[in-house]
């Protein structure tokens, strides 16, 4: 049967059969992308092609989807035939960093998670370890926050001799599968014409792999600028437009770029409300109206989903609701420990009673704003205020430290999981 797209898709897909240039599409939430690249794999006339999906599941269900002659694979799979062809007994480790820290500092080194963050940063972002200016803008813009000035010093001053170990290929964790046959220059499977989805969470460290892969023939990249979420782990919400940069310094052949504009998605109202921020963004012909609204009250429902943009107007709210007996939680256990790391920092005594460890807190909070001012760290100041923000909001009704640490415990557990509110920043979400 043959498949008829709208104007935009029939003018990619013509290109994509007929022509041999570089293509970009600049896709919009809903706008198809999936289907026209799928479409399109069937009708690129390049002998080898490779889909590359951003996880597992995507890669099995495109599979499915995708002519015989076109390959889906991840970025950890395409990277981990890379080293296997290397090195056939590496073995994966996903605790890899975690054991280099130890070897070189020790059971006591308290800071262990910050570096293993930087380290992974430091991979996916491509920098020089041993920039300080560098690894100083990944501190600050990730608000890594070590265990003290002298743990964060120990850590700098070994960022040398940790990326040595970690250029070790007898065991590699996820990292390693991109980063290492990007930094070791190791040979990876060529394609005529490679795939790119959701090309917008890409990070330097995957658009290189992508380049050694591609490395002369065709690339097609879709994605959406405006659904960047991934900048946690290194992406960049310019990937799309480094991309096309990237194309045009390293390949002699035309890059041309192409819209996808048309939500299937979404109803004529939700489609008005974000006309207000771009323009390029239009409904089906046949689109229901749907209903924006606003100022309604605040009554969320077992089921319902609560976005915000920092944590502690969600976790004031979301405690509320369990003072109710109503299950609800906030989405994310890493801030639940964040903030039991933050109260233990300031007191390792559970049973102090709440009105001496308030002053503390504030103490503490404002001793390493002020700090953090002189370094300059505006990313880590606003952490640590919403911080400070969520544990105050979690201390309405308790008389020790124990008891705060219980109510984040359950602010950030596994009650209403299943059954209750969601709260989340948008973020996490």
């Amino acid at each position: 049967m043959e498949i008829i797209g709208t104007e935009e898709q029939e003018i990619i897909w013509n290109d994509m059969e007929h022509a041999r240039n570089h293509m970009v599409v600049y896709a919009g939430a809903g706008n198809g992308k999936t289907f026209t690249i799928i479409e399109g794999a069937k009708r690129d006339s390049g002998n080898r092609k490779g889909f590359l999906a951003f996880n597992k599941a995507i890669a099995t269900e495109l599979g499915k989807k995708l002519p015989l002659d076109c390959k889906a694979m991840t970025f950890h799979s395409m990277g981990l035939s890379s080293l296997k062809r290397y090195r056939k007994d590496c073995k994966v480790d996903t605790k890899k960093n975690y054991k280099i820290i130890k070897n070189i500092f020790g059971n006591d080194y308290k800071s262990a998670p910050a570096l293993n963050k930087l380290i992974s940063l430091l991979k996916s972002s491509m920098a020089d370890w041993q920039s300080d200016d560098e690894v100083r803008q990944i501190i600050d813009k990730y608000t890594i926050e070590f265990d003290g000035l002298k743990e964060e010093k120990m850590a700098m001053d070994m960022l040398p001799t940790i990326r040595n170990k970690c250029e070790d290929m007898s065991l590699i964790d996820f990292d390693d599968m991109i980063w290492l046959p990007v930094v070791l220059d190791l040979p990876v499977d060529h394609y005529d014409t490679v795939f790119v989805d959701e090309a917008q969470d890409f990070n330097e460290v995957q658009r290189r792999l992508i380049m050694k892969t591609c490395n002369g023939g065709r690339m097609i990249i879709v994605g959406d600028p405006k659904q960047a979420i991934y900048g946690f782990r290194g992406a960049d919400s310019a990937s799309m437009d480094i991309f096309l940069q990237d194309l045009k310094k390293k390949s002699n052949a035309e890059i041309k770029t192409y819209p996808l504009t048309i939500t299937w998605r979404c109803p004529r109202t939700v489609v008005r409300e974000a006309n207000r921020f771009f323009s390029d963004y239009h409904c089906r012909e046949d689109a229901e109206e749907g209903a924006v609204r606003e100022h309604v009250p605040f009554v969320p429902k077992g089921g319902d989903l609560v976005l915000c943009r920092v944590n502690a107007p969600l976790v004031s709210e979301c405690f509320s609701l369990i003072a109710q007996g109503k299950p609800a939680y906030v989405l994310g256990r890493d801030i639940g420990y964040s903030l039991i790391a933050l109260v233990k920092k300031v007191t390792e005594d559970a049973s102090l009673r709440l009105e001496r460890f308030l002053p503390l807190l504030s103490q503490h909070i404002e001793s390493r704003i002020e700090a953090l001012k002189l370094q300059e760290k505006d990313n880590m100041i606003q952490s640590l205020q919403d911080k400070h923000a969520c544990v105050l909001a979690l201390s309405g009704n308790i008389n020790s430290v124990q008891g705060l640490i219980d109510n984040i415990k359950e602010v950030f557990g596994e009650q209403g999981k299943n059954s209750g509110v969601v709260f989340s920043t948008i973020h996490k979400a």
